[in-house]
């Protein structure tokens, strides 16, 4: 297969309606077309959600009476009187067959009701796929996500094994989409991956302007008895070796440096350990045991030299 003849191809799918697809698709049909339809589902789907949001927290005056569109509908399709295309009614709120039929309505319920359902239908009309501002909320959010999956079908059309069905590459292809596609929002965004016991989770990093660098380092912080009170419980490499360590971590913390930390699952910063031994010039095993004795040494006297803090500051 041709990576970018496959690129072309599905992007000029996408420009297509396929919701024939649903229905229609035989063993012939291009196996791309299918990639095309989860695609545009995806962008589509956002467009919908971010309506039903306008929907709920900017014109909150209109809930009420979409509500009883709502109600009217389903009241429509429970009826069973009505051979509509309901899954293109309720999902893509299209509305334009119950306007074209809309003598069936009246039959049924009466003109008053027809009446009532047409005004309705024009009122919610900015939530139909067909509207103006529908479409140009859709190329808002094609803008947004487009690079984004096609940047993951890129990567999909790299890993498949092109020997397998057309309707298996396109399930296999899809599932890679999705997950690029989160990967890469999330980068965009500002986030990054942890994995944390087992599981995965997306955090947006911050470097708090609050933070004691010493806490990175040591179990104690060292803003009030001063770390200039443990020197001499310590050699004088070990000294050294603290105040080295405290200037970078401390450099890299005051200049945001984000990529040079850990976090977790809840978004702490955590030391890297590794990449400040490799700026002290040690392995990350000597790192550790020098900074366990540091750790022991000071831990043997800090109760002692805090209380004395104490006491002076009285």
């Amino acid at each position: 297969m041709n990576k970018l003849s496959a690129l072309n191809k599905v992007q000029e799918y996408i420009t297509e309606d396929l919701s024939w697809l649903k229905t229609g698709a035989r063993e012939d049909t291009d196996w791309l077309m299918f990639v095309a339809y989860r695609i545009k589902a995806m962008m589509l789907n956002s467009v919908y959600k971010k309506n039903q949001a306008i929907m709920t927290y900017e014109k909150q005056e209109l809930n009420e009476d979409y509500n009883d569109f709502l109600d009217m509908l389903w009241t429509m399709e429970d009826s069973g009187a009505f051979p509509f295309d309901w899954h293109k009614i309720n999902k893509k709120r299209d509305y334009q067959e119950i306007v074209d039929n809309i003598n069936l309505v009246t039959n049924m319920y009466g003109y008053g009701v027809s009446v009532d359902l047409l005004n309705l239908i024009n009122r919610f009309k900015f939530m139909q796929s067909d509207s103006e501002e529908f479409m140009a909320l859709y190329s808002e959010y094609e803008k947004d996500m487009l690079p984004l999956l096609i940047a993951g079908l890129s990567k999909g059309l790299d890993k498949v094994d092109d020997s397998k069905t057309g309707k298996e590459k396109a399930k296999y292809i899809n599932r890679i989409i999705l997950t690029e596609f989160v990967r890469l929002q999330k980068e965009r965004d500002g986030y990054i991956l942890i994995r944390e016991g087992g599981k995965r989770y997306y955090i947006k990093p911050e470097l708090k302007d609050d933070i004691d660098c010493w806490k990175l380092l040591l179990k104690q912080t060292f803003k009030f008895v001063g770390i200039d009170n443990f020197e001499s419980v310590l050699t004088r490499k070990q000294y050294q070796f603290l105040i080295e360590s405290y200037m970078i971590v401390k450099g890299h913390y005051d200049n945001k440096d984000i990529e040079w930390f850990r976090f977790d699952k809840k978004g702490n910063v955590k030391l890297n350990k590794r990449k400040l031994a490799c700026e002290l010039g040690v392995s990350e095993v000597n790192f550790n045991q020098t900074m366990k004795r540091i750790q022991e040494r000071i831990d043997k006297v800090f109760a002692d030299v805090f209380s004395e803090y104490l006491k002076n500051s009285r």
